[in-house]
């Protein structure tokens, strides 16, 4: 995961996901696209309204308590999924963090 910032403004974001190889891809003013097999997607934002019905993805190996004040702010309920079935979910829905 890559974010750049200029004078703390985002600017560029890429996050490699090394389980299916791909690649997601984010700048101001231009789409957010995932690179997947030589083929580019243009990512969407989800159309759930409600927050607790959003899939909060979060890595077992980096998470901390902030992760769980965000869960419980959002009322999402806690699961657990292999980071296979996790990544293959993950990247078939739209966004990067946050999956509907």
């Amino acid at each position: 995961m890559i974010g750049l910032t200029i004078d703390h403004i985002p600017v560029l974001g890429v996050v490699f996901q090394p389980i299916g190889s791909n690649l997601y891809l984010a700048a101001p003013g231009m789409a957010a696209i995932i690179v997947k097999g030589g083929s580019r997607r243009r990512l969407e934002v989800s159309k759930v309204k409600d927050p607790a019905e959003v899939r909060l993805v979060a890595s077992r190996s980096h998470r901390d308590e902030k992760i769980d004040q965000v869960r419980r702010a959002l009322g999402t309920t806690t699961s657990s999924t292999s980071a296979r079935s996790a990544s293959s979910s993950a990247s078939s829905r739209a966004a990067i963090a946050t999956c509907t």
